[in-house]
């Protein structure tokens, strides 16, 4: 297998990391982390009341 086969086969496993596993696993995840209340800002600022 020559470098560039192999680049190719790499890029294309980012590929399908890229589209395949956020759109199944991270948006549900965020989706979920959103519904409990959990959101990206820091926990070292004040929350919210």
């Amino acid at each position: 297998m020559t470098f560039t086969e192999r680049r190719t086969q790499r890029m294309r496993l980012c590929d399908n990391h890229a589209h395949g596993v956020h759109e199944d696993l991270a948006d549900p995840l965020y989706a979920y982390l959103r519904h409990t209340g959990v959101t990206e800002t820091p926990i070292t600022t004040t929350p919210h009341n």
